[in-house]
């Protein structure tokens, strides 16, 4: 009876320690594995990381930004000096 109680533990205890290094295993590569492409993306600006965490559509962010560009395009072609006639 000693016997069998003995090995059900160690069998238990072996199941526990498998289970256990899968478990971290696992962990390592999904905490691990996205680390590359993070870095190589290109960082947000502050305004536009806020806009996002607090929940507005990144649709509409993205027209902001292009309407702000072409503002600014505008402003810097009216720069151009004008071609004496």
């Amino acid at each position: 009876m000693f016997v069998l109680s003995f090995l059900a533990v160690e069998t238990a205890v072996w199941v526990v320690a498998v289970s256990v290094a899968v478990s971290l295993a696992l962990l390592l590569i999904i905490v691990v594995a996205p680390w590359k492409d993070v870095r190589e993306e290109p960082e947000l600006d502050e305004e536009t990381e806020t806009r996002l965490l607090l929940g507005e559509d990144p649709e509409a962010i993205e027209r902001d930004l292009e309407a702000r560009e072409e503002e600014r395009r505008q402003r810097v072609a009216n720069l151009r000096p004008r071609e004496e006639e």
